[in-house]
């Protein structure tokens, strides 16, 4: 029994496909020539230059990008960089003790001493008033004036860049003579002219006779006739000197009058290069 033939219905979709395929053939065939390859670019080509294209302009705004970034943090940290000695490190000043030197604990020579200072020892100095500076370890980073190791007379410190080798061992001091001059009421002072600013030890001696003792270190020389100084004053009777040339060392002894309490004074006036000693009388006032 011979096969029935099979007949394929096509949609009439499909029927207008079939019909408009001839239309699309010659595009076709035109992609696949050999002969319009090397002067038509293909789809895919110009995909790929599109996308070369894409990637060179993404890497040069990130190239860009990356390099403001690196620009500003550099910036910051230099600015980080030149601030940090202004916070830490850049204040004050380095300066050097010609000779060994007191510290005080205030901005007068009546404070309590804190220490000493060697010939050469450096310190940096700050908060410089009325002719006194606070002075500091010379690596101490903080700026605080409560950190100070105290203070010390600005004309006892140099530039440390300007003292040369040998003023280490501090210049000698010529003592050129010594004088006393009344003052108003119960008040007598003594100078003692040198060539150059001293801070002598000063202490008092009790027994039959109260004194006042005055050391200054270091002399080379004292003027002739400070050997025995008539006063006869209300507070000072008598002003006694002694040089010691093997120490170096120059003493004035003050020999005061009985029965009364004494307030003592230092001060030097750098102009003239004068030591001053003020005495003045304690008086107690009477009750009601």
């Amino acid at each position: 029994m011979a096969q029935k033939p099979v007949v394929r219905v096509y949609s009439p979709v499909e029927r207008n496909l079939f019909r408009s395929f001839p239309l699309f053939l010659p595009a076709c065939i035109k992609c696949f020539d050999p002969a319009t390859q090397d002067t038509t670019p293909t789809m895919k080509q110009e995909y790929n230059d599109m996308r070369k294209q894409s990637k060179q302009t993404h890497r040069q705004k990130t190239w860009k990008i990356v390099l403001i970034q690196n620009l500003f943090f550099a910036v910051i940290i230099a600015g980080f960089m030149a601030a940090a000695p202004v916070l830490a490190n850049d204040w004050g000043q380095v300066m050097v003790a010609p000779e060994k030197t007191k510290i005080r604990a205030g901005r007068t020579v009546d404070s309590p001493q804190r220490g000493f200072l060697d010939a050469g020892q450096k310190v940096k100095a700050d908060f410089c008033k009325d002719h006194w500076c606070a002075v500091f370890p010379p690596d101490r980073q903080d700026r605080l004036e409560a950190d100070a190791l105290g203070y010390v007379h600005a004309s006892r410190l140099k530039n440390a860049g300007n003292v040369k080798a040998a003023a280490t061992t501090g210049k000698q001091l010529v003592v050129r003579g010594i004088r006393v001059i009344p003052g108003a009421g119960d008040r007598q002072t003594v100078f003692i002219a040198l060539n150059q600013l001293a801070e002598p030890r000063l202490f008092s001696l009790k027994g039959e006779n109260v004194r006042l003792v005055i050391d200054f270190s270091n002399v080379a020389s004292v003027e002739k006739g400070l050997t025995t100084i008539e006063v006869g004053g209300n507070l000072i009777r008598r002003i006694r000197s002694h040089m010691d040339p093997r120490k170096h060392t120059f003493r004035v002894v003050l020999d005061l009058n009985e029965g009364m309490d004494y307030t003592v004074k230092q001060r030097f006036y750098e102009a003239e290069n004068l030591y001053a000693l003020e005495l003045s009388q304690d008086k107690i006032p009477e009750g009601p």
